[in-house]
């Protein structure tokens, strides 16, 4: 005989499966059963991401895995998007056949983000996230030429591309730098540039330093090479046009800079018999 508490949980385990018609004699606390109707119903999606990040390495031409496993029904289709757009398979990526598993190939630097893991039937639709993280071993860039002259402070440049971030060591002859020999010598850090400043005492501070940079991924060295500037050679002029009180003059650049910019030309004139003026003007105004 089927008790009123049996029928509630077979109702509650049936749930929206089966509608069940039943009988019940209030007088003797018993129910009989009839006919089962059996229907389906539609079940919104679940969704869970096996991994909620990933880990790749860049520029080595390896791949990443991203995968989600999704229910409900209907059966729900399975599609990944990046930065709101929908990925199909192709050269850089591959999905398979329940679309449950996203390969991204030749992974890049660019490739690093939130992927998204959309499970959709006729109930509705459910997403995950899963994390793309991207590392790569240092690469350093810059020019590797600075000019300067004893005497006056010069700074060389060791911008690093690294993920995670790199730790940056300035090296001269194998020795680490600065060091006790190195006063006229400072080093200062950001997360991405290493600047070397370097204020030369003699000829011995010109010459080759070297920047090293190393992660969990790796490490690269390069050297920067600080040159002695020289004087630049003279402009030459090309045509002066006198007025009453002023003139114009035409000339052209130096044929030798010396190895640093020019920022200003001191120009000299004097009348017959008088002391010699002059002034500056910026290399930016052009002719002159």
């Amino acid at each position: 005989m089927l008790q009123i508490r049996d029928l509630i949980w077979g109702l509650l385990f049936i749930g929206c499966a089966a509608a069940i018609q039943v009988q019940i004699t209030p007088t003797q606390g018993e129910i009989s059963v009839g006919k089962s109707k059996f229907f389906l119903c539609e079940v919104l999606p679940t969704i869970r991401a096996r991994q909620s990040e990933v880990n790749a390495t860049a520029d080595v031409g390896s791949s990443a895995l991203l995968a989600c496993d999704a229910d409900g029904f209907p059966e729900p289709t399975v599609t990944w998007a990046h930065n709101n757009v929908v990925l199909e398979t192709g050269d850089k990526y591959s999905l398979n056949g329940d679309g449950s598993e996203l390969e991204i190939r030749d992974v890049k630097k660019v490739d690093e983000g939130d992927y998204t893991c959309i499970a959709k039937n006729k109930a509705g639709e459910k997403s995950e996230e899963v994390s793309l993280n991207v590392f790569d071993a240092p690469k350093i860039l810059g020019s590797v030429t600075v000019y300067t002259w004893e005497g006056n402070p010069a700074n060389i440049s060791c911008e690093v591309d690294a993920h995670p971030g790199a730790e940056v060591v300035w090296f001269r002859d194998g020795l680490q730098l600065p060091n006790a020999n190195t006063t006229n010598m400072k080093v200062y850090n950001t997360p991405t540039i290493s600047y070397l400043e370097i204020t030369p005492d003699s000829q011995n501070d010109f010459g080759s330093y070297n920047c090293t940079a190393t992660n969990v991924m790796g490490a690269e060295s390069k050297e920067f090479i600080l040159i002695q500037a020289e004087v630049p050679s003279s402009p030459e002029i090309q045509q002066v046009e006198p007025f009453s009180s002023t003139a114009v003059v035409e000339f052209e650049e130096p044929v030798s800079m010396g190895g640093v910019p020019i920022i200003k030309y001191r120009v000299e004139w004097r009348s017959l018999g008088q002391e010699w003026s002059g002034r500056e003007y910026d290399a930016e105004d052009g002719e002159t």
